[in-house]
């Protein structure tokens, strides 16, 4: 399950909700947003809800291509347990009525929502070949097939890269 979502607090519904889909073996996987702040400092959710441990929620920030982190991405261990591509992906967008463009239906966009999604697509890919595939299992297989990001990564609050052909 993709969360492309933010927020700062949770009411009991969403806790709820959550804590019922790891308990069903669903692998949730969220976005940890886009105000460049350290989330071990400043929590966001669902990112940072780790109400059964870790790999409650699987916390996804964004990477530049050179393995940078950009300065939108928010950041912190406690929270981004992962990083994907997420500046300038490729997608569809809406269409505004009036709108006047070669390309109206896709553009490039930046954003920690950009990159969640690929998280999660590999964790579907990882969970069709092995069904019962715990949340736990799945971020100790992400962070194993990832690479390892270089001290000044690090640094940013990033340990563990997707790799460009996925994990």
């Amino acid at each position: 399950l993709n969360l492309s979502l933010v927020g700062t607090s949770f009411d009991q519904m969403v806790v709820d909700l959550l804590d019922e889909a790891y308990e069903q073996g669903v692998i949730v996987v969220a976005a940890a947003g886009n105000n460049g702040v350290n989330l071990n400092i400043s929590k966001t959710y669902p990112a940072c809800y780790d109400g059964h441990g870790a790999a409650t929620v699987i916390g996804v920030g964004a990477l530049t291509d050179d393995f940078k982190r950009p300065s939108f991405s928010n950041y912190g261990s406690d929270c981004v347990d992962i990083v994907a591509p997420g500046v300038k992906i490729f997608t569809t967008r809406n269409v505004q009525p009036g709108f006047k463009s070669q390309d109206q239906y896709a553009a490039l966009f930046s954003g920690t929502s950009f990159a969640a999604p690929q998280v999660a697509g590999v964790v579907a890919l990882m969970k069709a070949l092995h069904p019962s595939l715990t949340a736990d299992e799945a971020l100790f297989l992400l962070q194993q097939g990832s690479t390892r990001l270089d001290e000044s990564a690090l640094a940013s609050g990033f340990a563990y890269a997707l790799n460009a052909a996925g994990t």
